[in-house]
């Protein structure tokens, strides 16, 4: 399924340079890879069907690769013998460009939240700054949850 996923896809739908004429249909196993972030032994096993249980997280990478529907994201998670996630889940993914302005940027104290404020990754500097999140379960490293909790809100005086 991959091989037909990744022969639909033209290089110029993911932004890639069209360049001089090419002998395969859609993507290239390569090119889909650093698309997805994983390797390209990753990408030849799974279209072989030698890899027998990809992460979640590589199947979420290769379906946001190849632009797949819903349901046949869900079909990938399926074969790969996965639940797939629940329509409305939030992702933690942190596309490849992002990790490669994160590796550059060296000292600097920087963290990654999901559009659900929840911590997805931080450096060491960011730990030094303000505090080890390690040390919390990943459940309560949450922006929103930590700077506003529900039974801490202020009391606002509303008379005399």
């Amino acid at each position: 399924m991959i091989r037909t996923w990744r022969e639909r896809l033209s290089p110029s739908a993911v932004a890639l340079p069209v360049g001089r004429a090419r002998r395969a249909v859609g993507l290239r196993r390569e090119e889909l890879a650093e698309l997805a972030g994983v390797s390209v032994d990753n990408v030849v096993r799974l279209e072989e069907g030698r890899a027998t249980t990809p992460s979640a997280q590589v199947v979420a990478s290769l379906a946001r690769a190849l632009q797949l529907s819903v349901s046949e994201r869900d079909h990938l998670y399926r074969l790969a013998r996965l639940v797939p996630p629940a329509n409305g889940a939030i992702s933690d993914h942190i596309p490849p460009g992002v990790q490669r302005v994160l590796a550059r940027l060296g000292d600097v104290a920087v963290a990654v939240f999901a559009a659900d404020r929840q911590l997805v990754w931080w450096n060491r500097s960011w730990a030094a700054l303000l505090g080890d999140p390690s040390a919390s379960p990943s459940r309560l490293r949450n922006f929103a949850r930590d700077r506003f909790p529900v039974g801490g809100l202020l009391a606002w005086p509303c008379g005399p």
